[in-house]
């Protein structure tokens, strides 16, 4: 069983944790969206890290005392290291998911564009040609599947012409399916 562990904060780790929380994360903050949010918790983060090496430091002593753990100015800018690399990291993974998400966005407008344009009607390579002609194969499939089941278009019914051989796969705007047009 672990004994009770207390994590005092030096005067000069105090003094480099309020100049990171009222100097950088607030800066972060103010500037709003994603960067907001990614470092919203980065003082308590830090604050965390600090803590836990200055643990890791007291239990390489000969006769750790862990009841009164003292957390040093290098301890905390060790963290704030850590913190900072991981914020950047963080921040790169959400813009890149921003700008998937938009991109995705837009591929899915120009289908709904093409689908209008074509009456509310058209076969999977009317869609390929108009809409995603410069996205790959299997990515064409997974954008028309994820708007089928998000129920942005439905797959419709192919014309029945009376030839034989294999019939266009055809998607439809949800209102033009309901209607029977």
């Amino acid at each position: 069983r672990l004994p009770q562990i207390a994590v005092v904060l030096a005067d000069d780790a105090f003094v480099r944790v309020e100049d990171f929380k009222f100097g950088e994360v607030e800066s972060h903050l103010e500037a709003g969206g994603t960067r907001a949010e990614t470092w919203s918790r980065a003082v308590e983060n830090a604050q965390r890290v600090a803590g836990l090496l200055a643990v890791s430091d007291a239990l390489m002593d000969d006769d750790p005392d862990l009841s009164a753990v003292i957390c040093e100015a290098r301890h905390v800018d060790l963290a704030l290291q850590i913190v900072r690399r991981s914020m950047a990291q963080l921040e790169s993974i959400a813009h890149m998911a921003g700008q998937q998400s938009s991109r995705l966005d837009l591929l899915k407008d120009r289908v709904l564009r093409t689908l209008e344009k074509e009456g509310g009607r058209a076969t999977r390579t009317q869609i390929n040609r108009g809409a995603l002609r410069s996205v790959r194969f299997d990515e064409r499939n997974e954008i028309l599947d994820a708007m089928v089941a998000d129920g942005e278009v439905r797959r419709g019914e192919p014309p029945h012409d009376g030839k034989s051989g294999p019939k266009p796969e055809i998607f439809v705007l949800p209102n033009k399916a309901q209607t029977g047009e």
